[in-house]
């Protein structure tokens, strides 16, 4: 380990979240990394936070804290943009007073769907929901602090922990015969492992390989290649379970059913295409499509259940 790698402060906020747990293991053989949860954080006072950023005063402060529950955020409001919004609007701020570097995770909801092919960073941004709309503030909150900062737009998030769609569906293999999964919208799942190799990467590239900072500030979109929809993404975890040997499943059909016929309170863009063009031609990353990685962890998964 290059003892100038410790000397570069990460403060990791968020990490027992699906994004942040990823971070944690790999940013700190790399980095003088703390950790702080969301339990550590009064959303209605910020002084303990202050507190611990003038304590450790970081070189980058990652912000893997989110109000994700895209239904629940319709009726809980002020929560989601308390979280989504002003707290990122505050890490902002203390990012620009402190000079620091503040790297932020931003969602696909903040598109329509509307558009036909893949959204760029440069397309039109127009949430259709309270989630998205509270993610949006927190992006263009960071863009007016006038602090350093890296936002990227992930889609379709999973992960071998907390809630997610390939977590639910193994649940419901397991317990129920058939099953019904939206077809019409069309995304790419992208892992939690794989964010966090990804910010590893850009983070190594400003801090280690001589990237100026001042010429890759801004936002990315950060997700796997390729693209499928929930029953397409639905298919393929059922898929690699049988070929793995996995016996615990009582599902015999996967049914595509419109998300007309599956209301949910919040509305989600048909549409959740991400360009990864401008990450990997900036930060030279390498990404494959999206079932390299759900296959791995869900070889994981099993080899853990054995």
């Amino acid at each position: 380990m290059d003892k100038k790698e410790l000397l570069i402060k990460v403060l990791l906020l968020g990490s027992s979240g699906q994004v942040g747990f990823e971070l944690n293991n790999s940013l700190k053989p790399f980095f003088n990394l703390k950790l702080v949860n969301r339990s550590d954080i009064n959303l209605q006072d910020f002084e303990r936070l202050d507190s611990i950023i003038e304590k450790f005063s970081p070189d980058v402060i990652i912000n893997a804290i989110a109000y994700t529950d895209v239904d629940k955020a319709e009726s809980d409001s002020n929560e989601a943009f308390r979280v989504n919004a002003d707290l990122v609007q505050h890490l902002a701020e203390m990012a620009k007073l402190k000079d620091a570097l503040l790297l932020h995770y931003s969602t696909d909801y903040v598109f329509d769907g509307y558009f036909g092919g893949s959204y760029t960073e440069e397309s039109r941004v127009n949430p259709l929901s309270v989630y998205g709309k509270s993610k949006l503030l927190g992006e263009e909150s960071i863009i007016r602090s006038g602090c350093k900062y890296l936002i990227f737009r992930t889609c379709w998030v999973y992960s071998e922990r907390r809630k997610n769609f390939l977590l639910t569906m193994i649940n419901a293999f397991r317990t129920k015969e058939f099953i019904n999964v939206v077809d019409d919208q069309i995304g790419t799942p992208t892992s939690s492992n794989l964010i966090s190799e990804l910010t590893l990467n850009c983070l190594k590239k400003i801090f280690y390989q001589d990237t100026s900072l001042n010429e890759v500030i801004g936002i990315y979109n950060m997700t796997a290649k390729g693209e499928t929809s929930w029953h397409g993404f639905a298919v393929s975890i059922f898929e690699r379970l049988k070929s793995l040997g996995y016996k615990d499943m009582k599902t015999n059909s996967i049914n595509q059913i419109s998300s007309d016929e599956y209301l949910l309170p919040a509305k989600r863009p048909k549409n959740s295409k991400l360009s990864t063009a401008k990450i990997i031609e900036t930060f030279g990353t390498d990404i494959l499509n999206w079932e390299h990685y759900s296959n791995d962890l869900l070889e994981k998964i099993v080899a853990n259940t054995e």
